[in-house]
C-alpha cells in the first residue's frame, strides 16, 4: 500500500506542469486609450454623427408639432367635420409613432457605429499588449483599474503608449 501511495504521488508530480516564476505586468488601459489619436478621432466622429442625428430628429419633431398645431387650429375654427377630425387624429398618432420608432432606430444606429469605431481602437491596444508581453516575457498583463489594490509590480503603461504611437505620454 505504501508503494502504491508513493507511485501515485510520483505520477501526480509528473502531471503538474513546470511551475516557474511568471512575470506579471499591469497597465492603465483607459489612460492610454483616451490619449490615442484613433480614439480621439472616433469620439469626434461619433459626436458629429450624434449631432447630425439630433438635428435631423429636432427638425422632424418641429415639423410634427407644426402639423399638430395646424390641425388643432382647424378643429378649433370648426373647419373639419367629425370624420376629418378622426382621420387627422389617426395621422397624428401615426406620425408620432413613426417619430418614436425613428428615434429608437437612430439610437441603435449610433450605438452600432460607436461599437465599430471603438472596436478598432481596442483591437490596436490588445495587439500592442500581446506584442509587449511577447517581447518582454510577461506571462500576464492586467488592467490595474480592475484591481482593488496594486502596489509595485511592473507598470507597462508608458511602454504600451509608445507601442501604439503616443509620443510624450505621461
Amino acid at each position: 500500500m505504501k508503494n502504491f501511495s508513493i507511485a501515485i504521488l510520483a505520477c501526480s508530480f509528473l502531471l503538474i506542469p513546470n511551475v516557474q516564476a511568471q512575470t506579471i505586468a499591469h497597465v492603465d488601459y483607459e489612460k492610454v486609450m483616451l490619449e490615442m489619436v484613433e480614439y480621439k478621432q472616433a469620439t469626434k466622429q461619433l459626436r458629429n454623427y450624434s449631432k447630425s442625428i439630433q438635428n435631423t430628429f429636432e427638425k422632424k419633431q418641429e415639423e410634427f408639432k407644426e402639423y399638430q398645431s395646424q390641425i388643432e387650429n382647424k378643429i378649433e375654427q370648426g373647419l373639419l367635420n367629425q370624420s376629418e377630425i378622426l382621420r387627422e387624429q389617426t395621422k397624428i398618432r401615426q406620425r408620432y409613432n413613426d417619430l418614436e420608432q425613428e428615434l429608437l432606430l437612430a439610437e441603435v444606429d449610433l450605438k452600432t457605429k460607436e461599437q465599430a469605431l471603438v472596436a478598432t481602437v481596442h483591437n490596436k491596444l490588445n495587439d500592442a499588449i500581446k506584442l509587449l508581453a511577447r517581447e518582454n516575457g510577461y506571462a500576464y498583463i492586467v488592467d490595474k483599474n480592475h484591481f482593488l489594490y496594486v502596489d509595485g509590480g511592473i507598470d507597462v503603461t508608458n511602454d504600451l503608449a509608445l507601442t501604439v504611437g503616443i509620443v510624450g505620454f505621461r
